[in-house]
Parts: C-alpha cells; structure tokens; sequence
C-alpha cells in the first residue's frame, strides 16, 4: 500500500489524511511557492505488500515517484532539497534483524511459524533537507506446514562489483527441490544504471550484464526471482558496487543487525560490513550494552567478526550496541545491534568450515527458560550439499552431518529451529564453508644442481585459492605465509639426490592443518631429485700431503676424475646408484684399494684414500703395426686404411693417449682408427703417452696403388629366345637383363644397342645408366606382318670405356590364340568377373620354354597368342592377389585352333583387404596322394566318392555306432561328430541333425598343422546340410572353439551360441549356416580366422530381443577376415566390433568384405572399439530402420570412444541403401577414410556429428537422402 507524505520549508497546503505519527499529507497545489513555478507531486512508497514463505530473504525496496510516475534519476533533479537519509522501521511482528536499513532497499530472513501465519509491518522514512516521506509495506509470512507441502523455489542474494563506465556479467542462481528448469525475471531494476535481457538458456541459472550510467560511481542493486513454470521463488537483491577507475579509498560499510537469546544465555553476534576495494576490516564497539556485557571481538574473518554478548544475571528485555569497522585508512558509518533477551525457546546460529568432499559434523544449539528437552528440526535444507539424520540425543543440543555437493566449494547454509513442548523457538542459520581442496605442482622434478624449483598451489575444482596460512616443508623444514605470498614459491636445491616436500594449510574454522595432495605423485608428498650425486674425498701420501695427477674413476654410469694439486677429487654418479670408486695412478698402492657403494641417492663427502709407495715411471713402448699395401678398389683416388696400435704397451701403468701424424700434422687419435690416405706412400707415426706423462713413437708405412679397371659382364647367356606374336598385348615383347661390374664405377653402366634388328625395332626402357647388378628392360617390335626369325646386338659399357655385348635371338611366330574370363568363385550374389588377374602360361613338352604372362581387362577377359601346336599350364601369376580354382589348368592337345571358352574360376580378396593365410585355397582334396595313420601305420585316405576322409559320420545310418569304433566306414559309420581331433583329420558328416543338449558348455578341440589342416565336412545328400543343433540355451551352455588349422564347412549350425577361444588360431568357417540361437552366435576371441561364404541370421528372438549380435569381435582378435557373407535378421547388430571393451583395447586389422549385411535390428556393423586397422570394403547394407531398439538405424556406425583407441579405418567402395543412416563416422575418435562408395535412398547419407576427429571423404556418390 502507498501512503506517501511530502513536506516543502515553505508553508504545507494539506490536502490528503492526517496520518498517524506526525507527518504531513500530499501537496498538490501545482505550484512552488517559491520558484512560483510549476511543483512535480513527489512521493516515497515502501513497495507492494508481501507473502512469503519461511527461511526466505524477503526484500524490502522503497522508490520515489514522480507525478504518479517511478523516478529512477537523481532524487535532487526531482526537487528534493538536502542530503536524503533513509531508516527502516518495524512497527508489527517479531522482530527480525534487517539488513541496510539506512538505504532505499533492506532485506530480512522470514522466520518459521509452526502453527500460523506471522503478520510483518514495516515503515520507511526518507528525511531529505528537513523534508520528510514515509510510508509502509505489509509481509505475511507462510506457517512451516503450508510451506512444506508446497516446496519452494530459493533464489540466493549476490552481489558483483565494477569500475566507472564498465559493464559487468552476473550470474543469477537458484535452486528447485524438484530440478526443474528456472526461469529468471528482474522484479525491479537498478536506480542507476540499465540490464541487458536474460539469457536463460542454463538450466538453474541466467546470465545478465549490468551497464551503469556515465560516470556514475557509488551502490546500485536490482531485484529478481525465477520460476518453473508453476510457481515463483522469493525475491533476491543483487547488489552492485561501481568504483572510480584508479580511484582512492572507499571507506568500509556496516549493518543494522538484530539477535535474540535467552535469559542468562550468552549469544555470539557476527558484525558484518563491506568495503568496495576488498580490504580486510578491523571492527570495534562504539557504545556498549545497557544490560550486558560483550567479550572481546574476534577479527580473523576478513569481512566480518564475531562478539559474544551475554546479559546481565536475570535480565529480560530489549538492550543494544552500536559498532564500526576500519579498512585500515578510514572508519565507517555506525551500525546498531538490537538485542532481545526473552523468556523463550531459542536457538542460536551456528558456523562450521570443512574442505571440499569432506563431510563435517554440526552441533546445533538452543536453550529453554524452563528447562525443557529441545527437539530440532531443519527448516530448509542447503542448497550446495546434504545432510544426514538428525542426533537428538542431547537435551539442549543435536548433531547433523552435512555433506558438500559433489565438485562444491563456497559458502552454503541450511536454516533450523527447536521446539520446547509446544513453543517453537526463531529460525537459526547455520553456515557450513567449503574450502576448496588444493593440490601442489613442482617444476622441475629432476635436474642438475644448482636446481631451482617452482612450488604452485591450485584448487583441483579451479576455484580461487583460500584464505589462509600456507606451509611449505622442504626435507622437514617449514616454510609459512599468507596465501598472497605463499601461493607461488621457488626453492634452490644444491645437495644432489632426493628432497621431500609437503604443503598444508591452516584454515579459518578448520582445527589442525589441512594436507594438500601433490598433482604429481597423488599423494601428499612431492619429490625433486637433483642430479648427478657427488662424491668427493683427498688422496694423501702417509704425512697428510695431498697427491696430484691420480686417477679416480666410477664404474657403472659414473665419472672419472684426476686430483688436483691438494689432491681433491670429485666424482659424479646417477641417481640411486650402486658401484665402486677406484683411484689409480703409476707406482701408487692406494689403502683402501677402492670403496663400494650401494644406492647412493644423497652426496657423499670424506671418501678419502692413502697412496702408498711411489716408484719411478716406466716410459710406454709404442708399436704402430706392420707396413701396409693397399688398391684403390673404386678408382677415386684415395683408399680407407684402418690403422693398428694395439700392439703397444705400458709396463707399470697403463696408456692414456694415442696420437697419429703425417709430416708433423696430426691426422687421428685413438689406438685403431680408420684414415683415408691418397694414392701414393705416406709415412705415419704414432705417439703414445702414459698415465705418468712419458711417451713413445713408432712408425708405419702405407702405400696405396691404383687398381686395373675390370669390364663389366652381362649376366645372362650369348643369345635370349623371346616368342613374340604379331598382334601380342603390351608386356609380352619385353625383357630384362643385368650386368655385373666388379669395380662398382660410380656413374654406373650405360646401355646401347649398336646393331638394330633388321625385321624390327628395338629400345631400351631402362633405367639408362644403371648400377651394378640392376634389371634393365628393353623392348623388341616386329615389324607389320612380319613372321620368322630376327637379331640384335646390345651392349653394356662402364665409366672407363670396358663393354661387354649379347646377342638377342628373337623367333617372330603367328598362331592362334587362347581366350576366356576369370570370375568370382561361387560366393554371396552376382559371381562378378574379375579384372587385373595376372595369368602365368607355362609352355610344355615340345613348348617347353614358350612361357606367357597375360592380365585380363576391366571385364575379366584375357586372350593370348601363342605359337601353333602350343601345350602348356595356366596358373595365378600373383596367388598374393588370386587363387585359380583349380590352381593348375592344364592344356594338353596342341593347340591349332584358336581355344575360346577357357573360362577359369578364381578367388581375390575384396578391394584393401589382403589375401587371408588360410582357409581359402586349401581343400581336403590336398590328401588325395596321402596317407594317414589309423593306428597301424600310414595307409593312404580312403574315399568314398566325396574326396579323401578320416572319419565317416551318418547318425541316420541303421549300423551307425561310437562304440569301438573310433572312425567310422560308410558301412559302420559314427553315430557323433568327434570333439578332438588330431592333425590332417577329415570328418566326413552325412544325416543329421546331430545335438549336444542338456550339457553345461561344450568344448571342442581340433588342433590341425600348418602342413596338415582338418577338415570338418558335411556333405549334401538332397535334404540340404547336415543339421548340428547346438546347446545355445543361455551363456552357461555355450560352445568353445579351441583349435588350430581346421576348416568346417557345409553344416547348418542351428541354436549354437559359438565361442571362437583366445588360444583358437588358423581357423575357417566356410559354407555353412548359423542361425537360430538364442543369444549372440559367434564370439571372436581368437587370431587369424576366416568366416568366408556362410549365412548368418536370426540371433536372439528378432525383432523383439534386444541386443544378440551376429558376429561379436571381442577385446583380443587380431587378423579376422569376415568375408562373402550373408548376415542378416540378427536381433542385435549383425557385426560388432568390441561393445562393453575398455578404451584402449579391440581388436585388430579386421577386414570386412563384399558381404551382403541387411535388417538387423541394431546397426550393420557397429565399431564400439578397435586398437588397429579395420576395412570395410565392398560390402552391401540395407535396411536399417529405427526399430523398437536401435534407435537410429545406422547401416554402419563408429562409436569408440574420445581417446583414439581406433587407430584408423577404411570404409571402401561399399553399397549402403535405405536406412535411416548410411554412415555415422562422426561418433569416433578414428581416422576414417571413406572412398569409392555409394550412398542412396538413406534418411541422412553420411553424419559427421561428434568429436571433431579426422574423417576423409573422397569419391563417395551420395544421392536420395
């Protein structure tokens, strides 16, 4: 409500109400008696009424209207005359301790009613030039059961400072019990200066910047609250210092406080001020109590400090104090302190300070005039942390534990009060400060003396650092200081080895000093070691005199020193060193004869020796080895030579210098360098000095000679037979040869062909010159339709004009050709034609030594000429790049005619992937010619029309029997697939199905050779595969693979959960179907295996469980081929690469290829982690919605992890179609490479959303997404 009074010096013309209290009514006349100009209607209102909920700051802000309108100026550009002083006043309610009552805006905390309502009333007053303006502002704070059953939102007071005509950013903050969303309003803005709009994007918090006017300097605050869309918090006051740039001091401000205690209760009172430059304030009474006395103040805080009051024996009543503060420079304005002793339940406010993470245990306190058992209870809780139950064990006291927010540091409060039967005391405030935890760095760690150290403290959470005194202990002594000083130290270590440092902190409320934990080592210790360690000590005869010239050296990574003219020597040695110290010199005994140490980690001095008995010196005998003859091999002009002074010696000492001269020049040192000497005789001496200074000389002659060139030779014979057709594609008319030159000329060996054929041209390729030794190829074209014999001259010469020269015979022939294709051995889809295949064509019997390579196109086709009536082989030119199937196909019949229709099936691997070491070209026809023992020696395999067997299984057959009968004829065959197996084994499978139920788990050992593979078959007899019904019921019933070298083939894998052991290797599963089982089908955690040619389908229960994958590559695979597969329908991902692995561990080079991937549930192939390469090459994915698990739908997904534990991946020339996503590189932190493929008819083709890792897309066709 606005009751608002205006009084000018001159006579009042009272228009309104006469207001009780004295004061006068509004002046509207119009006019200013004595301008006689026009008077603005001027007023003060205290702000609209209140309703609040208990333990909230309720703000108290006055403004000055003009006519009608707010005035935000300066009050004197209104008419207001004088300096303005402005007081709070309660007139109604319990009384409560206002904050700035002597300012336009005062603040309370609202108290706790237990039972109802509690009614505030309060009146501002502005007294301005002998004028004064008043009104009043009601308050209705909720009862605590009313605000407990609808939690409130909290709002927290802050305050932010800045310099004249300098923008500021402050964060509002708040807190919502529930964790909704806040949103931030201004309730009223600043006087002065102006807002920008609030960026609420942050959940519990807002960013806005206040602007204060031109020049404007002094105290500015504005009012917000925030809400969640349901209901709004209390309102907070956000006050803002603006201080002169550079400016001189500001003196302090204090408060108007108010407390209450019980009778014959002593209470502590916290004086509070501020001070616009930061000082730390010094607070003093001004007047003391009427009817009590205080105990002395207690300055340690930096902004406040802490008095007890106690009240005279039995006194009940109001009594008050007045007190200042002083910034050091100047004193502030008085504050008063209301104190109200009554006979009533009381609590009293508590405060408590611990580190960040550290719980801390609160003991709340009250009193009852009548003795009674108090009972607390918290009124609101912390906004920063938590609290324990509750010890209401005590009569007058409880204990709570509270608990800071994880990564919280600063000050946070909870509020309480206690009940003495049915009396409910005031609302208590207990201040629990955070310190944030501090750690220390050191740098360097290590280094040589003299070794200067940085000691940094730094908060783990990145807070400003606290208050308080800092203790550094360098090796147990103490350093201590302020934090302004002892931040940042530096410490000079000189003696080598370990030193030991610490840092703890003394802080304000906390008993003890705090340890901090060294960033480094984790621990509270630091440790800088200085290097190298010294070791020191005199050599002296036996009358004390010192011994230059000895020779004291350190083994194991020490030095070596000589004494000096005192005999002193110093000797380093590394850290934690252990060895052996041993002077010597030439005619010395030496008492010790040397010390021996043992982890030396600090210097060691005094380490003193006695030289014993010197002898005269025996000079040294130097002997420069036999004369030397040398050539000079390569004809530059000079030769190595590696000269011999081993054969000197010293007879009493030992030889401390070797130096060689040539006509007094010195041109080496050392006992056996290597010289370079110019053809001719050079005469080289060698002096040697011993460790007692004498010397001696020896000479040695070197004669270098220049060698005879030597022709260089061509390596192949006199005459080279090449069949070359008419119309022959490119390569088949070329050739290559070599020469050799023993004497290496360094400009090489140039090629020519000095007489050309005369039915013919020939060329030299190159390269031209060449070195010794290296292929030469040269071409030969006949001419146009030309057949029959030719010859030409090629010749080789080296740098000194020395040649040697062939003759090359050519036979020109005509003849018919050999045509076909070469495709894909049967696989998943099309059976393409492959192009690029290199052919070897071996010439036999009569065309023996006709051999052709020929290389099919781009569609697989090749044609070959070759001569009338050829035979011969053709086999893979490159089986790095392709296997023939079969690998030799044969020619037999001359061939007169041309042969069309010589089609030939192969196997490549898909493109970037190499050729698997096995599994592919190996068939059990491979022991057609070989034999096998069967317990009585080797017999050859027996065949029953299907290829060579070990073993014949046919449980459908009526003699089918495992008893005594370990292997199995077509007559009595096995009733059971064996389990172990030993190498070259062929299990031949007919029937079925064949089951392993009911067991815990089955193992399976075959373990074949390199040399000697096994062979798991099943052969189609018209009802399809072989069935193997596996025990795949839950995780407990899986089936373990253990084997090495085996391939298994053509069986229908029903219900089999496969486990691929870690000790597995060499392994193929080719031409089979998996299907069916109820949880993930193949776990890969061998090497070296291949899955070429299966269908894999129908993990899990598709659609609707979950998370069964087809393939499960594990944390250890390395070299897994996945290719020409059929995987589909599976529940969880058809692929996956290492899902649940640790970062930092996968599998590795895993090639995936040309299979046909489709309607998974999850995703196609889903890389979760991979430590090396992985190819992705030629495959075709479709059909990956966003199921009801998969959520996005991706035909291929990467999701690694941040820390690159993908090394790189290739996704090449892949058909990716309708799904959601075709690719979704953006999550990983490989390097992926994506080229050649094509992506259509996807919802989004490619998405690079993620960590901004390294992607490369190159020549990849996008279209229809």
């Amino acid at each position: 409500m606005r009751i608002t009074n205006q009084t000018r010096k001159l006579p009042l013309v009272v228009l309104g109400i006469l207001l009780l209290g004295g004061t006068a009514c509004e002046n509207n006349s119009g006019t200013d008696p004595l301008t006689g100009g026009v008077n603005p209607a001027v007023s003060l209102d205290a702000g609209p009424d209140q309703s609040v909920n208990p333990g909230s700051t309720v703000l108290l802000k006055a403004r000055w209207f003009v006519d009608g309108a707010e005035w935000a100026g300066d009050p004197a550009l209104a008419g207001i005359e004088g300096p303005i002083t402005y007081h709070w006043l309660q007139l109604g309610g319990p009384a409560v301790s206002l904050n700035g009552g002597d300012t336009l805006t005062a603040n309370f905390s609202a108290p706790l009613s237990l039972t109802d309502p509690i009614v505030f009333v309060f009146q501002v007053t502005a007294l301005a030039g002998g004028t004064e303006f008043s009104d009043d502002v009601r308050v209705t704070v909720a009862d605590a059961t009313t605000a407990t059953n609808n939690k409130f939102l909290v709002v927290n007071d802050i305050s932010s400072a800045t310099e004249t005509d300098t923008a500021v950013t402050i964060t509002l903050t708040g807190v919502d019990p529930d964790g909704n969303d806040l949103t931030f309003v201004v309730v009223d803005g600043p006087q002065y200066g102006s807002l920008s709009e609030i960026d609420n994007s942050a959940a519990d918090a807002a960013v806005v910047t206040y602007t204060p006017p031109p020049g404007f300097e002094g105290a500015d605050n504005f009012v917000f609250k925030a809400s969640n869309g349901q209901t709004s918090s209390n309102v907070a006051v956000c006050a803002v210092n603006v201080h002169r740039r550079g400016r001189g001091n500001s003196p302090p401000k204090v408060y108007n406080l108010s407390s209450e205690t019980a009778v014959n209760q002593p209470v502590d009172v916290t004086l509070t001020g501020t001070d616009a430059d930061n000082d730390d304030l010094t607070f003093s009474i001004a007047s003391a109590p009427l009817y009590g006395t205080l105990g002395i103040i207690d300055n340690t805080p930096r902004a406040s400090a802490i008095v007890t009051y106690t009240p005279a024996e039995g006194f009940e009543g109001t009594d008050s104090f007045t007190y200042r503060a002083h910034d050091g420079r100047h004193a502030s304005n008085i504050g008063q302190v209301m104190l109200t002793v009554a006979r009533r339940t009381v609590v009293f406010d508590e405060s408590v300070a611990t580190v960040q993470a550290d719980p801390v245990t609160l003991t709340l306190r009250g009193s009852d005039p009548a003795g009674r058992d108090l009972t607390f209870v918290i009124a609101s809780p912390p906004a920063n942390g938590s609290l324990g139950p509750l010890d209401n064990s005590p009569r007058d006291s409880a204990t709570v534990t509270y608990t800071p927010g994880e990564d919280f540091a600063g000050e946070d409060r909870f509020t309480f009060n206690a009940t003495g039967g049915t009396s409910a005391s005031n609302i208590g405030t207990a201040v629990v400060r955070v310190y944030p935890r501090v750690e220390f760095a050191l740098n360097p760690l290590e280094g040589p003396r003299d070794l200067t150290v940085e000691c940094t403290a730094s908060t783990v959470s990145g807070a400003p650092l606290p208050e308080g005194t800092y203790t550094w202990t360098f090796d147990g002594t103490p350093d201590s200081g302020p934090m302004s000083t002892h931040a940042r130290r530096s410490r000079v270590f000189r003696a080598g080895g370990r030193h030991v440092l610490t840092l703890s902190l003394t802080l304000a409320g906390i008993s003890g000093p705090v340890g901090c934990v060294s960033r480094q080592t984790g621990t509270t210790e630091g440790f800088v070691t200085v290097r190298p360690i010294e070791i020191t000590g005199n050599v002296r005869d036996n009358a004390g005199t010192g011994i230059s010239g000895v020779t004291v050296a350190a083994n194991n990574g020490g030095t070596t020193a000589v004494t000096d003219a005192n005999g002193f020597y110093k000797v380093n040695v590394p850290y934690a060193w252990t060895g052996v110290v041993t002077p010597q010199h030439s005619g010395y005994s030496f008492t010790p004869n040397d010390r021996r140490y043992s982890n030396v980690v600090a210097d060691v001095a005094g380490q003193d020796f006695t030289a014993v008995s010197p002898t005269p010196n025996q000079p040294p005998v130097a002997d420069a080895g036999p004369d030397q003859s040398v050539t000079d091999g390569n004809r530059d002009g000079s030769e190595l030579v590696n000269l011999d002074g081993s054969g000197s010696y010293d007879p009493d000492g030992q030889i401390v210098s070797y130096v060689w001269r040539e006509g007094g020049s010195q041109i080496a040192t050392g006992v056996t360098p290597t010289v370079t000497f110019t053809v001719g005789t050079h005469m080289v001496t060698l002096r040697v000095t011993d460790d007692g200074g004498a010397s001696d000389e020896d000479d040695v002659v070197i004669t270098v000679t220049q060698a005879n060139n030597q022709p260089p030779v061509i390596a192949q014979g006199s005459s080279l037979s090449l069949p070359v057709g008419q119309n022959s594609l490119a390569g088949d008319n070329r050739f290559s040869l070599t020469a050799n030159d023993p004497d290496a000329p360094p400009n090489g060996l140039t090629w020519s062909i000095p007489s050309g054929p005369p039915h013919g041209t020939a060329s030299i390729v190159g390269p031209n010159p060449s070195s010794s030794g290296q292929a030469v190829t040269f071409e030969y074209e006949p001419a146009p339709n030309y057949a029959g014999t030719d010859s030409f001259t090629i010749r080789v010469t080296d740098d000194q004009a020395a040649w040697d020269s062939i003759q090359i015979n050519v036979t020109v022939f005509s003849g018919p050709t050999i045509a076909g294709t070469v495709a894909l051995v049967p696989t998943v889809g099309a059976r393409p034609k492959i192009g690029e295949v290199e052919l070897d064509f071996t010439g036999t019997g009569a065309a023996a030594g006709q051999n052709f390579t020929e290389t099919t196109n781009v569609d697989g086709e090749y044609a070959l000429q070759v001569p009338t009536g050829w035979t011969g082989t053709i086999t893979a030119g490159d089986p790095d790049r392709c296997i023939l199937f079969p690998d030799v196909t044969s020619i037999t019949t001359p061939v007169t005619q041309p042969l069309t229709g010589q089609d030939l099936q192969a196997w490549v691997p898909p493109i970037g992937i190499p050729m698997p070491e096995f599994g592919i070209k190996e068939t059990h026809w491979m022991y057609a010619n070989a034999t096998y023992n069967f317990g009585s020696g080797p017999v050859p395999y027996p065949d029953a029309g299907n290829g060579p067997y070990t073993h014949y299984v046919d449980n459908t057959h009526p003699n089918a029997t495992d008893t005594s009968n370990p292997y199995g004829t077509p007559a009595r065959p096995r009733r059971t697939i064996p389990t172990s197996l030993s190498p070259g084994s062929v299990v031949e499978i007919h029937g079925g199905p064949y089951a392993f139920l009911d067991i815990d788990g089955l193992t399976i050992t075959w373990s074949g050779s390199a040399s000697q593979p096994i062979f798991i078959r099943g052969e189609n007899d018209g009802s399809g595969r072989p069935r193997w019904v596996g025990p795949a019921i839950d995780d407990g019933d899986d089936t373990y693979i253990a084997g090495t070298y085996v391939i298994v083939e053509n069986l229908d894998w029903h219900a089999w959960s496969l486990h691929f052991q870690s000790t597995t290797h060499h392994v193929a599963f080719r031409h089979n179907w998996i299907h069916d089982a109820e949880t993930t089908m193949m776990w890969i955690y061998g090497d070296d295996l291949l899955f070429y040619d299966n269908e894999i389908s129908d993990a899990g229960t598709y659609p609707s469980d979950p998370d069964h994958m087809g393939i499960l590559l594990r944390e250890t695979p390395e070299r897994i081929w996945i290719v020409d597969n059929h995987i589909h329908h599976n529940s969880g991902d058809g692929i996956q690469s290492c899902g649940g692995c640790h970062l930092g561990v996968g599998p590795s080079y895993i090639y995936i290829g040309r299979n046909i991937i489709n309607d998974d549930e999850e995703n196609g192939i889903d890389v979760k982690g991979a430590k090396g390469p992985l190819v992705i090459s030629q495959n075709e994915m479709y059909g990956y919605e966003e199921f009801q698990y998969s959520g996005s739908g991706e035909a291929i997904n990467f999701d690694s992890g941040d820390d690159g534990d993908v090394r790189k991946m290739w996704v090449l020339f892949n058909n990716v179609h309708d799904s959601v996503y075709g690719a979704t590189p953006g999550r990983s932190a490989a390097e992926s490479y994506f080229i050649g493929n094509i992506f259509h008819h996807n919802d989004v083709g490619v998405s690079l959303d993620g960590p901004p890792f390294f992607n490369f897309l190159g020549h990849n066709t996008l279209f229809n997404a």
